[in-house]
């Protein structure tokens, strides 16, 4: 996470109702705002990093956590309890080793945009079993260590790793969803989030590198 101060609380109060209650571990990537010590103060455990991009970060977070189910999470995801009992169900059947959420952005009911960029997604992950990183992924502690970690890219680790996922792993795209702050889609214009998002991932699978698709995204 970065200067997610503004989203923090509701996370972590979300995540404290989840029941079974899951670990937590907050990996901060050098935020400016208060987001460090909103964490501190709520009890949190925050862990900081320095010199890496996202999957630098997500990395420290495996490498810490006790538990024997990883979940991955951005700052701004809402887990209701349905979607999070329905992968603890499946993981401790042993019907997968990893996966993702399929994908709801908050207010959705009230936005016709919202709902076609959610249809989208929809039908990206079944055309194409490629969810993106804030679909929430999740996967046992020893399925990653025969997955491997995410590399520290500057963009498209998420893509690059759920890769390895479907080539090695069982997995699953639930179909209970996670939701995600539209903030981002609001402030770019969601033909623009679309296209944009497309645009990138189809030039990084024609073999263009992450630091020249993060210029551009950036």
């Amino acid at each position: 996470m970065r200067n997610e101060a503004s989203s923090l609380e509701t996370l972590v109060a979300n995540l404290k109702e989840l029941d079974p209650e899951p670990e937590r571990i907050f990996v901060d990537g050098g935020s400016i705002d208060d987001s460090v010590a909103l964490l501190e103060s709520l009890g949190e455990r925050v862990v900081q990093i320095k010199g890496s991009f996202r999957g630098g970060a997500m990395n420290l977070g495996a490498q810490l956590a006790q538990a024997d189910l990883l979940v991955f999470l951005h700052a701004d995801s809402y887990v209701p309890q349905e979607s999070y009992r329905a992968m603890v169900e499946h993981v401790s059947q042993g019907d997968i080793e990893a996966g993702a959420f399929s994908h709801r952005f908050q207010g959705v009911k009230e936005s016709k945009r919202l709902r076609a960029m959610d249809w989208g997604v929809a039908l990206r992950c079944k055309l194409f079993r490629c969810p993106y990183g804030d679909q929430g992924f999740f996967i046992t502690k020893s399925a990653w260590e025969q997955v491997g970690p995410y590399e520290d890219l500057p963009l498209m680790e998420d893509v690059e790793w759920f890769g390895r996922v479907k080539k090695h792993l069982s997995y699953l795209i639930l179909s209970e969803c996670i939701e995600t702050s539209p903030r981002r889609v609001f402030k770019t214009g969601c033909f623009r989030t679309c296209v944009t998002n497309s645009t990138l991932v189809l030039l990084y699978k024609m073999g263009v590198s992450p630091e020249q698709l993060a210029k551009r995204y950036y």
